[in-house]
This record gives structure tokens, sequence and C-alpha cells, in this order.
């Protein structure tokens, strides 16, 4: 008899949150061409690139904790994609982030289906 994983709460609750990082993912991403960059000395204000990066970056980071290395991969390349565009954020477009998006949706709809 199997033994039964004593991850298994932990890693409902971190695909429910990944799901929810990724739709805010999505939502930096689908509103970005409507956010001017913003920069600025002493301002708490960030770009959108800089944003996404940062949410792709600790989704990369708990994704690899729980060894998930699949939506790991996907959420570090949506990350290193954001940071190369934070250099001129007066100019960017969130369009080239949309596949690596798809591919992380499709990445936590497998590991909903594969936990039901």
């Amino acid at each position: 008899m199997p033994q039964p994983d004593p991850l298994a709460d932990l890693r409902a609750r971190f695909i429910a949150r990944s799901r929810e990082r990724v739709q805010n993912l999505r939502s930096l991403i689908d509103a970005a061409p409507a956010q001017p960059a913003r920069h600025g000395a002493g301002t708490k204000e960030v770009s959108a690139a800089a944003a996404i990066a940062r949410l792709a970056h600790q989704l990369a980071g708990a994704a690899g904790t729980f060894g998930y290395a699949a939506l790991g991969e996907a959420a570090a390349a949506l990350e290193d994609r954001a940071r190369a565009a934070e250099d001129d954020a007066s100019t960017f477009d969130p369009l080239p982030l949309t596949p690596i998006l798809q591919v992380l949706e499709a990445r936590i709809a497998d590991l909903e289906a594969s936990r039901a």
C-alpha cells in the first residue's frame, strides 16, 4: 500500500496559489500596454516589466521548492524575458510574454488535473 503524501495539503494550496499568481501575471500582461512606464527616485511605483519579473520569480522559486520543474522553468523564462524588458520599460511590449504565460497556464492546468 503506498504511503500517503504528508505534503498533500501544502501541495494543493501551492497549486491554488500558483493559479492565482498566474492569473495576476495575466492581468499585469494584459494591462501593460495601457500603463506608462514608472520610474523615479523616491517612488515605490515600478514598471509593469518589473512587477511581472518579480511575480514570475516568486512562482519559479516556489515551484522549485515543491519539485515542479516544468512550472519553475516556464516561470523562470517569463522572469528572464520581463527582466530583459526592464531596461527599456518606456517601450515595454508585453506581447512576447503571452506565449510563455500560456505555457504557465498549461502547466498549472496539468498540476490541477494530476491532483484531481
